[in-house]
């Protein structure tokens, strides 16, 4: 028997001897053998790429998502020149602007609950290659449904938005201000606070985060 050279994860096929060749070690694969070999290991092939490619964006890292699962952020500059200024997750991109179209006088959007099947069936849509909730109709569903389920993919990234790492860094400014506004009566001043500063602060924070 004459023994297919075999990769990772794929079985060795094994190839019958020419019954003509006195030494089967030395017969080569028939055409038809090879032709096999070569169909079963594309298949297997195909299954460990299945295996390794991503397969939605909850509860997926944000820098593995965004790759595949994002839209671009288009700007002009004062010449009408166009120009992408970075890329956020589809699922952001969607519900922000039906959020912003939508919701910017309804109160409580995040605390109130929408529909339970719809938030699924949202969720299964943005989670769903290849689309990822590109061309999504908003019909039939609700701001509390695009809110709910925004939320859902915030509270299952791996990593909160803000990296663990800025952490401390981020609440350092409003631990300023709550010791700044808190006087012995616990009594709130908010003059004392230096607003422009903490903008500041946030805004150098931000642009250290990582694209």
């Amino acid at each position: 028997m004459v023994t297919g050279k075999s990769q990772p994860g794929i079985e060795p096929v094994h190839f019958p001897a020419a019954s003509s060749d006195p030494d089967p070690s030395n017969s080569p694969p028939s055409r038809r053998d090879l032709a096999s070999w070569w169909r079963q290991f594309k298949r297997n092939t195909r299954k460990d790429d299945l295996k390794e490619a991503p397969r939605g964006i909850f509860g997926v890292p944000l820098n593995v998502s965004i790759k595949y699962a994002n839209v671009a952020i288009s700007l002009s500059n004062e010449h009408g020149e166009s120009f992408i200024y970075g890329y956020v997750p589809i699922v952001v991109a969607k519900c922000g602007v039906f959020l912003k179209e939508k919701a910017t006088d309804v109160e409580g959007i995040f605390r109130l609950n929408g529909s339970a099947k719809r938030i699924k069936d949202l969720q299964e849509i943005f989670d769903s290659p290849e689309r990822y909730g590109k061309g999504l109709d908003w019909s039939g569903y609700t701001v509390h449904d695009a809110a709910n389920v925004l939320r859902r993919y915030l509270n299952q990234l791996p990593e909160p938005i803000v990296p663990l790492e800025f952490y401390e860094r981020f609440r350092e400014p409003l631990r300023i201000y709550q010791e700044q506004v808190l006087d012995e009566n616990q009594a709130m001043d908010a003059d004392k606070f230096d607003h422009a500063r903490a903008v500041e602060t946030y805004q150098r924070l931000i642009i250290e985060l990582p694209r």
